[in-house]
């Protein structure tokens, strides 16, 4: 390479006057050999010798040949004065900078106290990029992975780069790192079907403490294929990860995992046909799904007949977290069938998720159930599902939360769980705009209806247990409900006012006592809309509606509810229990 002869930004006298026309010459190294010096670091164009300075003391730029050894004498326009003489003129340090090593020969200290000095090439050694290995992706991966197979951060800068075939690293601790999503991007067109990044570490150890970040997945073509597949993993990362729409078509998966434990996936947009898949580990078949945190997700599904998030047959769940997820179009949105599984599933949470735009309105936007094991600890909490299909399905679980939970589909199924001994469902605020609930197997236990402004909305909070089926019959065995005050609080109503009891599901005897001292015993008949005094002492109660100077309990149809009105002529405070069973 050419190296460039360096002088003053100008020639000036003792008294910093620009020196107009002064000169230097070019020898060889000892001699008054004229030695040519060139107008660019090609050496095309060779200058005059001398080279002459413009009116305010400035010189052109100035190449030196590498192979030659120069002398260089400087000296005003009329040859009266010499302003320098450089022989030889030190090229070799320039010659040693640019070398493949030269990097070596310049210092570097950290700011800050207690840096220690380091040369740059040991600074820019922290990390290695795809770039430093060559322009084929894959040959610079394989590169990176043998460098690094005890870790390291291998970066891919910004551009869109051919990946050739899949790319596994069998070691630990890589860091997998591109400029941002969709910033860097890696295209992947296989012939057939096949996976780009691959972590798969042989034995039953497997690979851990690994990242994957900042990168997007694009393909021209409908080959079924695999962005990202980890084998029996522990404590690995992927992050700001995209793939667009049209751009990963086939049957394809954006994440596969493949066990085992401490996995964060988050702050990422997939859309494919199967943007989540949770198989089974196939070191450890109970440690499947372990203690995994995916959160701050867009999860999109282009397929029909395939769920958006998928747990495979025979997968274990333990402390599974998925949180902070728009899950949109697919067949399911979460799907867990599972008839193999040889480990108990348990501590299943997901919050804070909405799903929409449903591929299939006989799907569910949660089914999950096990016909292998039991199913204990599943929370759904702060959730939306959407019209356009079903809402949860569970099978074989205990210990069920609904917390804050719409069921915004006004037909099919929005509630379907089947009770196995130890179930208990507790629900609490979730809003039902009108899909069938079945709770199959299932008594109620405990409800209050306070905040229940609409039959859209149960019971503000409801105890759901296991029936056994045989007992069904047995007069002891039923709902125990309580839907209003459950303690001594009280219900005020000035004269004229009305407060709504219940809907004719409930069948039972409330209970009705007031701060004057008097009370009575009204049976509501359920489903026929009948009201009836049980006890009423002092005369003070009727059931029919209007009725001056009395406290009336009655059927109103217009709302479809059974209600009591204050028409005593003053104020009243009632305590109103409620026994029986429905709402």
């Amino acid at each position: 390479m050419a190296e460039m002869f360096n002088v003053p930004a100008r020639a000036t006298d003792s008294d910093g006057n620009p020196l107009s026309g002064a000169k230097i010459y070019f020898y060889l190294t000892g001699t008054t050999t004229p030695q040519a010096v060139y107008t660019d670091p090609t050496l095309a164009t060779p200058l005059a010798n001398p080279v002459v300075a413009d009116s305010v003391g400035r010189f052109a730029a100035m190449y030196l040949d590498p192979a030659k050894s120069y002398r260089a004498l400087g000296e005003t326009s009329d040859g009266s004065v010499e302003l320098f003489d450089v022989d030889p003129i030190d090229s070799g340090a320039l010659s040693d900078l640019v070398a493949s090593g030269g990097s070596d020969l310049i210092g570097f200290i950290q700011s800050g106290t207690g840096s220690a000095t380091r040369t740059v090439q040991d600074k820019l050694r922290d990390t290695m990029s795809t770039a430093d290995k060559g322009t084929d992706l894959k040959t610079a991966l394989d590169s990176i992975a043998t460098d690094y197979a005890a870790g390291g951060t291998a970066n891919i800068p910004v551009g869109t780069h051919s990946l050739a075939s899949t790319f596994t690293f069998t070691g630990d601790r890589l860091n997998t790192v591109g400029a941002g999503k969709l910033a860097t991007i890696i295209q992947f067109d296989p012939a057939s079907a096949d996976v780009a990044f691959e972590i798969n570490k042989p034995g039953a150890g497997g690979s851990f403490q690994g990242s994957f970040k900042g990168i997007g997945f694009y393909s021209t073509n409908s080959v079924d294929k695999t962005a990202i597949r980890l084998y029996n993993q522990a404590n690995y990362e992927i992050a700001y990860i995209a793939i667009s729409t049209g751009g990963w078509l086939g049957d394809s998966i954006g994440i596969q995992t493949l066990g085992r434990q401490s996995l964060h996936l988050h702050n990422s947009e997939i859309v494919c046909a199967r943007p989540v898949v949770h198989s089974v580990n196939p070191e450890y078949a109970t440690i499947a799904v372990d203690h995994f945190l995916l959160e701050h997700l867009e999860l999109i599904g282009t397929s029909a007949t395939r769920p958006v998030v998928e747990l495979e047959d025979g997968v274990v769940l333990s402390n599974y977290t998925l949180r902070n997820v728009a899950i949109v179009k697919g067949k399911d949105g979460v799907l867990w069938e599972d008839t193999t599984s040889t480990g108990v599933s348990y501590a299943a949470l997901f919050e804070n998720i909405r799903t929409e735009q449903a591929l299939d309105s006989a799907a569910y936007s949660f089914r999950l159930g096990s016909t292998a094991q039991s199913f204990q600890s599943v929370s759904f909490r702060n959730i939306y599902l959407d019209s356009g299909r079903n809402g949860i399905r569970l099978r074989n679980a205990q210990s069920i939360t609904l917390d804050s939970v719409v069921f915004a589909m006004s037909s099919g199924t929005a509630l379907d769980v089947t009770f196995i001994a130890g179930t208990v469902l507790v629900m609490k605020n979730c809003r039902f705009v009108g899909g069938a609930i079945t709770l199959t197997n299932a008594k109620l236990a405990f409800s209050s209806q306070l905040g229940a402004s609409s039959p859209s909305q149960r019971g503000a909070f409801e105890v759901w247990v296991y029936q056994d089926p045989a007992d069904l019959q047995d007069p002891k065995v039923g709902a125990v409900k309580f839907d209003g005050i459950i303690t001594s609080s009280d219900y005020t109503l000035a004269d004229g006012d009305t407060i709504e009891l219940s809907t004719n599901e409930f069948t039972g005897n409330v209970f009705i006592d007031n701060n004057i001292g008097t009370g009575a015993t009204i049976y509501l008949a359920g489903g026929n809309n009948v009201v009836s005094e049980r006890d009423d002492p002092y005369g003070h109660y009727t059931v029919t509606v209007g009725s001056v100077g009395y406290t009336n309990v009655y059927w109103n149809a217009g709302t479809s509810r059974y209600r009591l009105q204050n028409l005593t002529g003053g104020s009243r405070t009632y305590t109103i229990t409620k026994i029986g069973r429905g709402v």
